[in-house]
């Protein structure tokens, strides 16, 4: 016998960081997703992805890193905001490694230009 409810998904991005590699646009995304079961427990994760902004057809989703929290206590809620806060130093920390070739190019340019 059903008592009616249904599993409930909600996502929230909590952070997003644009990055380029190879000349291709993509985004680090921490999200949230968090769920609520029919029996009343409730579970929620937290991703650290890598996402084209360019839509690539060719390109999914990179999963980076995953914490899971089953039916999270208040105690718990410092622990999550500190994972969020390391999530986004670990984007923070991989867009500088995508971005240095760019930045040695630009340098390049900048060394070559001359003036008239």
């Amino acid at each position: 016998m059903s008592n009616g409810k249904k599993l409930a998904v909600e996502s929230d991005i909590l952070f997003t960081l644009d990055t380029k590699i190879k000349g291709k646009d993509f985004l680090y995304q921490v999200e949230h997703l968090h769920a609520s079961y029919p029996d009343g427990q409730v579970s929620d994760n937290l991703i650290l992805k890598k996402v084209s902004k360019d839509n690539d057809a060719n390109y999914k989703p990179e999963t980076i890193n995953m914490a899971y929290y089953d039916n999270m206590k208040p105690e718990q809620h410092e622990e999550f905001k500190k994972k969020v806060k390391e999530y986004a130093s670990e984007a923070y920390n991989r867009m500088e490694k995508d971005m240095e070739p760019v930045y040695q190019e630009n340098m390049k340019n900048l060394r070559s230009l001359s003036f008239k």
